[in-house]
């Protein structure tokens, strides 16, 4: 399979990174995305995959199909269709051994923000649906729900504008840094060879 050119990439929910101020009743507020170094998304993306586990069987090319598209049309909902769209892996004879990393790991950093930094536990994404078509369609069934929930869509945005407006000056400079971190988060994590980090509770 060809290498995969880096694709779109939230804003980093890292444990390490600063929490999300609690609203009345424990439930966490919008707040601002913290934007890590780059050896914490580095190291972010190896923890994710670590805990993925290997397909049982290669999937069906329709299903990975299914996957891409609506993981692109969601990155559009939340960050802009400015943001590339991420490209669909290489199949051969309809099948496709795995699902890339590059699109891996920002479903489930997406899953970490709404669940972490947004207070929607609804948004938890269970490991175990990237191992087989049937779990990928889930997968599919999460990305058309978070794409057409004007909610959790509101909530994303005012993280962003947060992030913006702590900046010293807010200005369209900081808008730039906010669409290049997802344009350009997944580049590093894309060209690593990888190799196990320790598995971390999703």
């Amino acid at each position: 399979m060809m290498p995969m050119p880096p694709a779109k990439m939230p804003p980093s929910t890292a444990p390490s990174g600063p929490q999300p101020a609690a609203a009345p009743g424990g439930t966490p507020s919008p707040g601002r995305f913290p934007v890590p170094p780059k050896e914490q998304i580095d190291a972010d993306a190896e923890e994710v995959m670590a805990m993925i586990p290997p397909p049982v069987e290669p999937f069906k090319e329709s299903v990975v199909k299914a996957v891409v598209t609506d993981f692109n049309a969601t990155m559009d909902a939340l960050a802009g269709e400015d943001v590339p769209d991420a490209p669909m892996p290489e199949a051969v004879d309809g099948k496709i051994d795995a699902l890339p990393k590059q699109i891996v790991v920002p479903i489930v950093m997406l899953s970490r923000l709404f669940v972490k930094a947004l207070g929607m536990p609804g948004y938890k994404i269970e490991p175990d649906w990237f191992k087989d078509d049937a779990g990928l369609r889930v997968v599919s069934g999460w990305l058309k729900k978070a794409a057409h929930d004007k909610k959790l869509i509101a909530a994303f945005k005012e993280g962003l504008e947060k992030e913006e407006s702590a900046a010293e000056t807010p200005s369209q400079e900081s808008s730039e840094k906010v669409d290049d971190r997802l344009k350009g988060a997944m580049t590093a994590p894309a060209q690593r060879s990888g190799g196990a980090a320790p598995t971390m509770a999703m």
